[in-house]
């Protein structure tokens, strides 16, 4: 099966985390990443980074906090905003693209703003063929490994789909440095600018990335599955001892072979036609038999 890889993954950012909640009592403390399927086809890619605003709002003005959190939005749109922008404009205008994705209307962006707590950006998708182009790599393949690999999907009954990647958390630049390392530290090093230094260290971290579909018939191997109204939440989360093990995100769904089940079903009443048929000449030619042998 081919691996699908986030650009999220190569892309030089990063934090760290400490004991993550369930999907839907996504802590405050959590830097989250999560890729939502809408119902209609849809595709959206949410990247979230805590703001502390909460506790900070305790001992420090209102005011002095907005501040901070408008700062820590800017740090965010050229650290991290612009990288993901950068990477996928430039595939748009380079890239070999399908008549369908020529259009520049397929990908959008939410700029980074302040919601909730955290600072947050989007990444919105028209469909999942523009995010297959966006976010997958061009590999090279036999000619005749497609058409192979149909032939046998032909012939399987019920067929298993799987795509792996890896937690996004995890992955490390050139310098070595995970994406959990840098993030954590773009929002210490703000909340630096404007609060002692006591207020940087105490607080704890968590990290989590959220898959969203309206399917049912997914599984996949994370932490917690949840039906919501939303549609059912896949998470998988990392403690900071726990966040460089590059732990792998599998999904897949299985599809009942309709063709193969149809055939199956024909040459099944075909198979039982024959044989009563076969049973209906062979008891009216035993029949006929008896009545001939008790004729005087």
């Amino acid at each position: 099966m081919k691996k699908v890889i986030f650009l999220l993954m190569i892309i030089t950012l990063s934090l760290t985390g400490f004991g993550c909640a369930k999907a839907q009592t996504l802590p405050l403390n959590s830097f989250y990443f999560e890729m939502r399927l809408g119902s209609e086809g849809q595709v959206s890619q949410t990247l979230a980074f805590p703001t502390f605003s909460v506790e900070l709002k305790e001992k420090y003005s209102e005011k002095l906090v907005e501040k901070y959190e408008q700062d820590l939005s800017s740090e965010i749109y050229n650290k991290v905003f612009s990288n993901f922008y950068l990477k996928y404009w430039l595939k748009f205008i380079n890239g070999e693209q399908k008549e369908s994705l020529q259009n520049s209307e397929t990908i959008s962006f939410t700029r980074p703003h302040v919601e909730e707590n955290r600072v947050l950006f989007s990444i919105n998708y028209k469909g999942m063929d523009a995010w297959r182009y966006y976010n997958t790599e061009r590999t090279e393949e036999p000619e005749t490994s497609e058409s192979d690999s149909k032939e046998s999907l032909k012939m399987n009954l019920i067929t298993k789909v799987e795509t792996t990647s890896y937690f996004p958390y995890s992955q490390t630049n050139s310098a070595g440095e995970t994406v959990a390392s840098i993030y954590r530290n773009i929002v210490n090093q703000t909340i630096k600018k404007y609060f002692p230094q006591e207020d940087c260290v105490k607080f704890n971290y968590c990290f989590e990335y959220r898959y969203t579909t309206p399917y049912e018939r997914i599984r996949s191997n994370a932490d917690v599955i949840e039906r919501t109204t939303e549609g059912v939440v896949h998470s998988w989360s990392a403690s900071p001892n726990k966040v460089e093990e590059n732990r792998e995100i599998k999904i897949w769904a299985r599809n009942i072979n309709a063709g193969m089940w149809y055939l199956i079903a024909l040459v099944s009443v075909i198979a039982l036609a024959i044989i009563v048929l076969i049973f209906y000449i062979f008891f009216k030619k035993f029949k006929n038999k008896n009545k001939n042998a008790i004729r005087p």
